[in-house]
């Protein structure tokens, strides 16, 4: 049989348009049976995995469209509130937020102003380094802005500085570790040649 009537015949099996006729032929040979029943099971695990997949992908756009139809739906309830109410109202809602107020990043840690503080666990979205910089000095406003880019530069500049030294000190051990076995080595054999000549 050729390659071409042979797949043929493998994607009627598959799409189950094979009839119960053409199977009494598979019956007279078992290998050839159980060959095609392992393609049957795992085309059929094959498709149904891909199915799984498309509707897994599929439910991914919906959701992603669906939380900015959510959004948008609750953002134009919002305006359309906000049109009706008081002007009293709306300055006591704003005066509740408390605008004006500073920030707490950590305990003891004062922040900037102007917004609405959520709290969350600490494991929630661990971190390596502290995104927040923080600077000595005056909190004045006029105060002019600290140079980030020299700081940087200062703390490379320092951190190459300590790993030269580092480097530095551990030759520096090296050596003297070596000097003084070497200077033991050379008193041990200076008093071997002494006590040798001595006996001679």
């Amino acid at each position: 049989m050729n390659i071409g009537p042979a797949m043929l015949n493998l994607s009627r099996i598959m799409l189950g348009m094979y009839s119960s006729d053409e199977y009494q032929y598979l019956e007279l040979e078992p290998k050839l049976l159980m060959s095609i029943s392992v393609f049957v099971i795992c085309t059929t695990i094959f498709l149904f995995n891909l199915l799984i997949a498309q509707l897994n992908c599929a439910y991914m756009g919906i959701f992603k469209d669906m939380l900015g139809y959510a959004r948008l739906n609750r953002g134009s309830v919002i305006l359309e509130n906000v049109s009706r109410s008081s002007k009293h109202r709306w300055t006591k809602f704003v005066e509740s937020l408390q605008m004006d107020e500073k920030l707490e990043f950590n305990e003891g840690d004062i922040g900037l102003a102007g917004g609405i503080q959520v709290l969350e666990s600490a494991s929630a979205n661990p971190v390596t380094s502290d995104s927040i910089k923080r600077y000595g000095g005056s909190t004045c406003p006029t105060a002019p802005w600290p140079e980030t880019a020299n700081e940087v530069d200062i703390e490379d500049k320092v951190d190459r500085l300590e790993k030269i030294i580092e480097k530095a000190v551990k030759r520096i051990t090296k050596a003297s570790n070596k000097s003084q076995s070497g200077s033991g080595a050379s008193s041990m054999a200076s008093g071997s040649s002494s006590g040798s000549s001595g006996g001679i």
